[in-house]
């Protein structure tokens, strides 16, 4: 409901720029639309806010590595979900497509955006020029200008308009552009992307749980203390049984496996859920 007042009161303006885009860029209706949404560091406003990837040794959610450069305990958007993934996926998504498919790119960086649509072709990519929005001597996105602002929220309704939402781990604007419509979304990361929002799902697939052993190690900790000749049940659900008395513990909502089914149906490696 949120999502249909909002696209339903945009500014003429910004209705105006959808229909004449629409108008110009006919594949955008005519074939398999991916929206790719490219979240870029921006040193202004931007600080290191990406949860890394679970680092214990004996946890099961290890996805392959970390390999990502963190700051530390979080990483910046870069560091998480550096360009050549989108490479990679991209790469892929047009081997399994090929000429059906046409990407709409987002990105906060003008410079991300030219580098993709450079790649992959203006045939294939279709993307905002939103340069003479930018700030003076930047190719960042304007936060504090009313046109930038509506620029940006043009993005924000082409990529719900999408089939698939492919974007940096740990930014929600991808995320909130598929939920508008419900699309299906691959959030890209180093060491595993993970399958976006999907409601048949224990918390919804929530990125956040994968780092929930670190609360149920203090959780379980701080019962044994309590009383330790008692065992709770939120103890007992917070670990496996196997590894409460070793000390080791792992809360079982953030045990993440392959998405078989997603990689069959779109072609992207790597995508966990």
């Amino acid at each position: 409901m949120l999502y249909t007042r909002l696209f339903d009161s945009l500014a003429p303006e910004v209705s105006d720029w959808l229909s004449d885009l629409l108008d110009l860029r006919p594949q955008l209706l005519d074939k398999l639309l991916v929206g790719v949404h490219v979240r870029s560091h921006d040193a202004t406003f931007d600080w290191p806010v990406v949860t890394p990837l679970p680092s214990s040794s004996s946890s099961s959610l290890e996805l392959g590595g970390s390999g990502a450069t963190t700051r530390g305990t979080h990483q910046l958007f870069d560091d998480a979900a550096p360009m050549y993934l989108f490479e990679q996926a991209m790469a892929e998504l047009g081997k399994r497509f090929q000429e059906r498919l046409h990407f709409f790119i987002a990105s906060n960086s003008e410079d991300a955006k030219n580098h993709l649509v450079g790649m992959f072709g203006a045939d294939a990519c279709t993307a905002l020029n939103n340069a003479a929005y930018a700030p003076s001597g930047s190719t960042m996105a304007n936060r504090t200008d009313t046109r930038a602002v509506q620029r940006g929220l043009l993005d924000l309704v082409l990529l719900s308009r999408s089939a698939l939402v492919v974007h940096s781990f740990g930014s929600s604007f991808g995320e909130e552009a598929a939920v508008a419509h419900l699309v299906p979304s691959v959030r890209l990361r180093v060491g595993g992307h993970l399958f976006g929002v999907d409601l048949s799902m224990p918390h919804c697939n929530n990125a956040v749980f994968e780092n929930g052993f670190k609360v149920a190690q203090e959780i379980t900790r701080f019962q044994q203390e309590a009383d330790s000749d008692r065992t709770m049940a939120s103890a007992t659900d917070a670990c496996l049984k196997d590894d409460c008395g070793s000390g080791v513990v792992r809360a079982s909502v953030v045990t993440r496996s392959p998405c078989e089914q997603v990689v069959r149906s779109w072609g992207i490696s790597g995508v966990f859920c």
